[in-house]
């Protein structure tokens, strides 16, 4: 593809633009598979379904420009290529997040595993896979057990021996003083099933798993779920959330 700054989806009236400021960044990030990347997820759900299609290509337009821009803020002109082994889950996922609370964990994502630095956030080919099963709720969770761990730099490493293990109510004020609203109780709980099944964090209590359907294979509703009664991240946790926030100048 031309460095200009279009981009077709190969549907009929369709154009996508790349801002011109961060469109060489982009192309570098993609290794000038610009066109393939916006081709793919055009191709993807076929003719007839143009609407689901253009909104595909926007998110991922409006992620790339992001992630470029980050890496501009971040003084990082001339970001490495990334491997194709993340950036195709990368777009796949980033094509389908409306969750504006999530985009900057994407952005983030892509622009740091781009990141030429031997001192940038290391990146992982599965984190884009993992970042698909995140919610926004499973995100402050998570935003708030590391920055449990990060207050207690000498326990880090030993938290499993101790057993050491932040609670709920620990939780609900780490989010607190973080600017957002706690989830609920029966979400937090749901979070940090996931977040554990997910690897990013261990549990330090009995996980229990009660209910039918979804979990128990019946037909009536799940009955609401108690999580592990308390979670510490882990080290892949904590990799997994430093690859998700904006590479640092």
């Amino acid at each position: 593809m031309s460095r200009d700054t279009e981009a077709t989806d190969n549907s009929e009236g369709t154009l996508i633009h790349i801002d011109a400021n961060v469109g060489q960044v982009v192309e570098k990030l993609t290794d000038g598979l610009l066109e393939e990347a916006f081709g793919m997820v055009g191709e993807a759900f076929g003719m007839g379904k143009d609407w689901l299609r253009e909104q595909r290509l926007r998110f991922l337009t409006d992620r790339l420009e992001g992630a470029a821009e980050m890496c501009r803020e971040a003084g990082i002109d001339n970001p490495e290529k990334v491997a194709l082994s993340t950036l195709a889950p990368w777009i796949e996922g980033a094509s389908i997040e409306e969750d504006p609370a999530l985009h900057e964990m994407w952005e983030s994502l892509l622009a740091n595993a781009g990141d030429p630095r031997e001192e940038g956030n290391d990146s992982h080919r599965s984190f884009a896979r993992l970042l698909k099963d995140i919610e926004a709720p499973e995100r402050k969770v998570l935003e708030a057990l590391y920055q449990i761990d990060s207050e207690t730099e000498e326990t880090r490493g030993v938290v499993e021996v101790v057993g050491v293990y932040p609670g709920d109510e620990q939780i609900h004020d780490a989010i607190t003083r973080m600017g957002f609203a706690p989830p609920s109780d029966d979400r937090l709980q749901l979070a940090k099933i996931n977040l554990t099944r997910l690897g990013l964090c261990s549990r330090g209590g009995n996980m229990i798993m009660g209910g039918t359907g979804a979990f128990g294979g019946g037909s009536n509703p799940p009955e609401p779920q108690e999580g592990p009664s308390t979670i510490h991240i882990s080290k892949f946790g904590r990799a997994f959330y430093e690859a998700c926030q904006p590479p640092e100048p």
